[in-house]
């Protein structure tokens, strides 16, 4: 039997590995955010490049193409393919990296004229230590896709296509189905074939005329290449989503599976992200506190500064997974008050920029916008527009309202720590159970109101931060600057 050294030991050794598997989990469930944002983002040029290529071939079917150029002279078994092949760099996933080296493996073996283009680490070693031939040149990290890579992987390849070094190039990766199925996929990339564009269009639906200046053949050299290389770079964010999917998986269940409780602090949403199944009930071994916007009580200030407002506007990015719910709460909270509600989004600076001057000849009496990645890249050009106007731009963050938003709301971080601290103990000292402890939100955070843009609207910074005192921890003041550091 063990002594009660050897389990105090063991003890310990269980919590430093919990220490580190939830840390991943936390690592990988941010990582796993970032990359659906990034393939929601770029998803629509590509689809679109997909289409020109089918209105190209449905107006001149018969045109002759090298990348449309099936090689049936050549006996299937003769033909060189090459296969991308999109691994991780690390383990710690679960099947995902064995998923694909297997589907890979098994397609490289079944003939004699196959090259391998790895993309990631772990998939390298794997294939060299098996002998087989791999790009050695082809040295890609998976980490942080960009649609550089994608475009120097995709400019590689098709040279080599070009150069009749490789009659077929295919790419093979990881899709992810859902938050809890994902499969490796093959998917061909050259030649193309005509049949997979050629979609019929419904008969009431217009066919537009098409004038082709040059030569049909130039416009598919420039076109094709740019699609190959949105679908390899499709496939690296698709991968690398996957990846830190499975490794949320893993890294979940070996939390669980220790039997010690995690609590997380300043999640902004836990749910989307796959930490808990609900705010309410989490459904796992851990729980924990979010800094998640209190829409309403954003929306009670902006009454409270103005109790007659009749139109208020919603400015923000419809990509931004985190704006989602803030702007269905603020829509329902407006409406209940029977005050009209005027959208506009945009997905860049420009399109903000014109979103925000459609807001103001709509004629709405104040702004607001949750926590939204894009519209803060915009507001030092859009604040001007709003402050000249008469317009109070309400915001989820205080970082807002330093670029010059009206106001920006926060929560209170030295509450949410104490908060935090307090679920800890009840847990370890009362025995609360982390799966069914609610995760802890805050309605009652830091308002910081921009004083420059205060006195452009002819409000006075005193008596207004007496009425906001009631529904705020704390009410703070700042000036208009590009960064933190610019007003220390």
């Amino acid at each position: 039997m063990a002594n009660t050294k050897e389990i105090q030991k063991r003890m310990k050794s269980i919590r430093d590995t919990m220490k580190i598997t939830s840390a991943m989990y936390m690592i990988s469930s941010a990582k796993l955010r970032s990359a659906k944002q990034k393939l929601e983002q770029t998803e629509p040029y590509f689809y679109a490049l997909q289409g020109s290529i089918s209105r190209f071939l449905r107006h001149i079917p018969e045109v002759q193409n090298r990348y449309f150029d099936q090689k049936k002279e050549i006996p299937e078994e003769e033909k060189r393919r090459g296969y991308i092949v999109i691994t991780a760099d690390k383990g710690l996933a679960g099947a995902y990296n064995h998923n694909v080296i297997k589907m890979a493996h098994e397609l490289f073996t079944q003939g004699e004229n196959n090259k391998l283009f790895v993309v990631g680490e772990l998939g390298r070693q794997y294939f060299a230590k098996e002998g087989l031939a791999v790009d050695a040149e082809f040295k890609y990290t998976v980490q942080n896709p960009s649609l550089h890579r994608a475009r120097v992987i995709a400019d590689h390849v098709m040279d080599l296509y070009a150069e009749n070094e490789l009659d077929e190039v295919y790419i093979i990766y990881t899709k992810m189905e859902n938050s809890f199925s994902m499969n490796a996929e093959k998917m061909k990339l050259l030649p193309l074939v005509k049949e997979d564009f050629l979609h019929p269009a419904p008969a009431d639906i217009y066919q537009e005329e098409i004038r082709v200046e040059s030569s049909m053949e130039a416009i598919l050299e420039h076109v094709v290449p740019n699609y190959v290389t949105g679908y390899i770079y499709c496939a690296l964010v698709e991968s690398f989503a996957s990846e830190h999917n499975s490794r949320m998986m893993a890294m979940q269940a070996a939390t669980e599976e220790s039997g010690t409780p995690v609590v997380f602090a300043a999640v902004s949403d836990p749910v989307s992200v796959g930490l808990v199944d609900s705010l309410e009930a989490p459904g796992s071994n851990l729980t924990g506190t979010s800094d998640y916007l209190d829409t309403a009580a954003v929306m009670n200030l902006m009454f409270v500064q103005n109790p007659d407002l009749q139109k208020v506007g919603l400015l923000y990015d419809l990509g931004q997974d985190s704006a989602a719910s803030a702007i269905e709460s603020a829509k329902a909270y407006l409406e209940d008050k029977g005050v009209e509600v005027i959208e506009r989004t945009g997905t860049s600076v420009d399109e903000i920029a014109l979103a925000a001057q459609a807001l103001v000849s709509d004629g709405v009496e104040a702004v607001f916008t949750p926590t939204d990645n894009t519209v803060m890249k915009s507001e030092l050009t859009i604040y001007e527009t709003f402050a000249e106007a008469g317009i109070p731009h309400y915001t989820g963050a205080d970082s807002f309202a330093l670029n010059g938003a009206f106001l920006g709301y926060g929560v209170d971080y030295a509450n949410l720590g104490v908060e935090t601290a307090n679920m800890i103990a009840s847990i370890l000292l009362d025995g609360a159970d982390p799966a069914a402890t609610a995760v802890k939100t805050f309605d009652n955070g830091t308002a910081t109101i921009n004083t420059e843009i205060c006195e452009q609207l002819g409000i006075d910074f005193d008596e207004l931060s007496e009425k906001f005192a009631p529904y705020c921890t704390k009410v703070q003041s700042i000036v208009t600057a590009e960064s933190f550091d610019d007003v220390q």
